[in-house]
């Protein structure tokens, strides 16, 4: 039984990182140091994320939606509302 439920999860985990599944977000990773340095510590410790550009209008709506300063970088660790 422990062989199926560790395949499950490591299933799970490889679909993850290949489709950048996560509710690890970044926003300005190219323009922020900091930021990318986020990134990079996510890439090396296999976390998967998606990051998305400063300006974007899809960075904006998730700014938006977390009330946090548009246009600014951000870090977000969660589910954004809808």
């Amino acid at each position: 039984m422990s062989d199926i439920v560790i395949t499950v999860f490591s299933a799970r985990r490889r679909r993850q990182l290949d489709d950048r599944d996560s509710s690890l977000r970044l926003i300005g990773e190219d323009e922020d140091r900091d930021v990318r340095r986020i990134a990079e510590f996510a890439s090396r410790n296999r976390i998967p994320y998606s990051s998305l550009p400063l300006r974007s209008a899809e960075a904006e709506a998730t700014a938006h939606s977390c009330s946090i300063a548009v246009g600014e970088p951000a870090v977000i660790f969660g589910a954004t509302p809808s």
